[in-house]
């Protein structure tokens, strides 16, 4: 008698159980999944413009159309141009680089909200030439010929946040 009521008592919680586990999963979809998908649709559909026009100034260069294969490692040109942190004590800093240091620091105050500031920057004025020197290169090994190098021959942990920027 007692195991039919147990089972009985069982079955019977089992379907309300499941119930307020489906109501549960329904609220917490409307109250914080719908809202930030939302959120998220309407900083691309302000943003659009300027992506469809970044997609025609890249489809515009014809670096961005070359298919190549090869052994040539671009590190040794491109490592010297980052921002590398941790900075080596008394290592000059390089006479070129990719971004200026008034753009990466307006980005890094950004953080990851760069997105939601398009005026922030104005025009940017984008300086391809750098990549037309790349063309005689295959690929990137960011650990050779910098930094990172010396940090995985001595085995230092450094956070990604330290990291090429």
């Amino acid at each position: 008698m007692r195991k039919a009521r147990r089972n009985w008592y069982l079955a019977s919680a089992a379907p309300t159980l499941a119930f307020f586990a489906g109501l549960g999963t329904m609220y917490l979809f409307a109250t914080r999944v719908e809202p930030t998908r939302l959120r998220n649709e309407a900083v691309q559909r302000r943003h659009i413009a300027v992506y469809l026009d970044d997609l025609e100034l890249i489809a515009a260069e014809p670096f961005f159309d070359v298919v190549r294969s090869g052994r040539a490692d671009a590190s040794a040109s491109l490592n010297p141009l980052l921002f590398w942190q941790p900075m080596d004590a008394g290592s000059p800093p390089p006479a070129r680089r990719l971004v200026d240091a008034a753009t990466r620091e307006q980005l890094l105050r950004l953080r990851g909200n760069w997105v939601d500031h398009p005026g922030a920057f104005g025009k940017l004025n984008v300086d391809f030439s750098i990549l037309h020197e790349l063309l005689k290169f295959d690929f990137w090994d960011v650990e050779k010929n910098g930094p990172i190098a010396r940090l995985t021959d001595s085995q230092t942990y450094a956070p990604p946040s330290l990291l090429p920027q």
